[in-house]
């Protein structure tokens, strides 16, 4: 039997356009898929459509709705078992009991890569490196003067 292959998506909700942006190249770096939505609804046609993925990292102000109510609505749903880190702006979450992983805006990144890789089932295969060629720093051509 055939060991199964490492769950590589990483649904990503979050309303901030410089935040998604830069969780997604952060793990799109790391080898993960990212299925990226800035609204709750669109995770909720996620949820109905598409197959489960490894992990969702969820904000919890979105414009359209809680993303406590997300939440409850991915907990009561064919992804109830998928994990969530929450990962907001919010201090004190902690005690909050939200039953999901929290992490804070103000991180380091690499935390929230070492829980993606913990919840997703450990490491992915790294990157195949760059050719010399493609690591080689461009030089700028020479101006002529006049």
């Amino acid at each position: 039997m055939k060991p199964s292959p490492v769950r590589r998506e990483v649904v990503l909700v979050e309303d901030d356009v410089h935040v998604r942006d830069s969780l997604r190249a952060l793990l799109d770096m790391e080898g993960y898929d990212v299925r990226a939505h800035r609204y709750g609804a669109a995770l909720l046609d996620s949820i109905r459509n598409q197959p489960r993925p490894a992990v969702v990292i969820l904000d919890l102000t979105l414009p359209d709705m809680s993303g406590g109510r997300c939440l409850s609505l991915i907990r009561a749903s064919a992804w109830a078992e998928v994990p969530v880190l929450i990962f907001s702006g919010w201090s004190r979450l902690e005690r909050m009991g939200l039953g999901a992983e929290v992490f804070s805006k103000a991180c380091e990144p690499e935390s929230i890569l070492r829980a993606v890789r913990r919840l997703a089932g450990g490491a992915l295969a790294p990157t195949p490196p760059r050719s010399p060629a493609a690591r080689a720093p461009r030089r700028r051509p020479r101006r002529s003067h006049p």
